[in-house]
């Protein structure tokens, strides 16, 4: 059946559900119905948006950062790793960035309108701490892309705990015996 066939049946024997559905369809109450689905549009749009201007907001990258700026003079040379690691948290903490290495804030899968908010600020925390690391760590976690990822090789490489919690329970096993 061709389409001119379909129309003309449709007019003889129309259907009494789609001429219900039709009238109740009218041009006021269409256009009502498209501004709410731009309006819910604009708003997802501004969101997204908002969030690289909103200095409050983990995606917002203040004009004056810059991946090249180290944010601390510590650097970690498999030594330091409980101060280098806290210089680093506090700095992350002052940019609103903390979220990156601390599995809080989550990589959103491509097609998600954040995707590319997500992984500018990635690759600024990225360079912040492989600018913070001395050349021979640097080297062997360059291929790292995920801030989490990194900072979670580093801490399984040189976190060594509590020393002096460790000294304390290793004096008082011995002082037991």
């Amino acid at each position: 059946m061709n389409l001119h066939q379909q129309s003309s049946n449709s007019s003889e024997n129309p259907d009494p559900n789609r001429a219900s559905s039709l009238q109740s369809l009218d041009p006021q109450g269409i256009a009502a119905f498209l501004s709410q689905i731009s309006s819910i549009q604009a708003h997802l749009n501004k969101n997204n948006s908002n969030l690289s201007q909103d200095p409050s907001s983990s995606y917002y990258l203040h004009p004056s950062e810059n991946p090249g700026i180290s944010l601390t003079s510590i650097i970690l040379d498999g030594k330091n790793y409980n101060n280098w690691s806290k210089a680093i948290i506090l700095a992350l903490k002052s940019k609103n960035k903390i979220g990156f290495i601390d599995g809080s804030l989550e990589k959103p899968k491509r097609a998600d309108p954040l995707f590319a908010l997500w992984d500018r600020c990635n690759t600024y925390v990225l360079a912040w701490i492989n600018l913070s690391l001395c050349s021979e760590i640097s080297q062997s976690v360059i291929y790292n892309n995920i801030a989490y990822d990194l900072w979670d090789d580093l801490k399984y490489r040189y976190y060594q705990g509590d020393k002096f919690r460790m000294a304390e329970v290793q004096e008082e096993l011995y002082v037991a015996r």
